[in-house]
């Protein structure tokens, strides 16, 4: 039961960074690391060092560069800091 929890709310939190960068019009192109075997071996190299929270979805990054995860986009979203 504690898996689907965290299933439903790592799914809730993916969706609501989602729409928080589309509607500051941020261009945004999301990749499923499920579907993509490639994408997930270059997350992995990209993450390489970072500590285990920041490798829980979602993981951001703006051109390139790590950015954060649901709490440090949505606190930028409300900074007003994606515009």
């Amino acid at each position: 039961m504690a898996m689907l929890r965290g299933v439903r709310m790592n799914f809730d939190e993916c969706n609501a960074v989602r729409s928080a960068i589309k509607g500051v019009g941020v261009l945004l192109h999301d990749k499923d690391m499920l579907m993509d075997i490639g994408f997930r071996d270059e997350l992995r190299e990209l993450m390489k060092g970072r500590e285990r929270k920041e490798l829980i979805q979602p993981i951001v990054f703006i051109k390139g560069r790590y950015i954060g995860g649901f709490e440090e986009v949505m606190r930028m979203v409300e900074e007003e800091l994606l515009y």
